[in-house]
């Protein structure tokens, strides 16, 4: 049985991977996943709830080709150009239902266009919500970007994209459904 249970989730991992890559590739700034960089000395709180803290230890946002990554220090927003990401990302609650974090988001004016743009920094808040819960780790499934301060031309006071996720554990199967 448990070799069946192996076999099983190596072909769901693979599949998932080849998905995922599959997502990375699609050049719709809307439904772009991100790039995101460890977040070792991010500055992440430890949450207070024993349950929050146990969760957080297992759970992440999934970069632009799939990979997991906790409490990034760094995220690309815009994977497909690179053209907007966040930087210097320290997080508080990571592991509950939100995350929040302070830091910079980086973002190309296209001014003249986009390949001849300056990037623009700005103080952002960072909210990474709709948390999934799969069989051995959790994912959030949002992120809401909102610049604190004035905000430049062209740029928008508050964005949200979705996220990858890694698949639901079915609530009536339970684990290995």
């Amino acid at each position: 049985m448990n070799i069946l249970r192996t076999r099983r989730s190596a072909a769901l991992a693979g599949s998932l991977v080849l998905s995922l890559g599959a997502l990375a590739a699609c050049g719709v700034e809307d439904d772009a996943p991100v790039q995101a960089r460890p977040g070792a000395g991010s500055g992440t709180t430890a949450a207070t709830d024993p349950a929050v803290a146990a969760r957080a230890a297992v759970t992440y946002i999934l970069d632009c080709v799939g990979e997991p990554v906790a409490s990034p220090a760094s995220v690309t927003v815009a994977c497909a150009d690179g053209n907007q990401s966040l930087t210097d990302l320290a997080w508080t609650d990571w592991g509950a239902d939100e995350a929040t974090a302070t830091g910079t988001l980086v973002a190309n004016d296209c001014d003249p266009s986009c390949a001849e743009g300056t990037d623009v920094s700005v103080p952002a808040k960072v909210v990474v919500s709709d948390i999934v819960e799969g069989e051995a780790s959790a994912t959030y499934g949002r992120i809401t970007i909102t610049v604190r301060g004035p905000v430049p031309d062209g740029m928008q006071a508050r964005q949200t994209y979705p996220l990858q996720t890694v698949d639901p554990v079915d609530p009536e199967l339970g684990p290995g459904s």
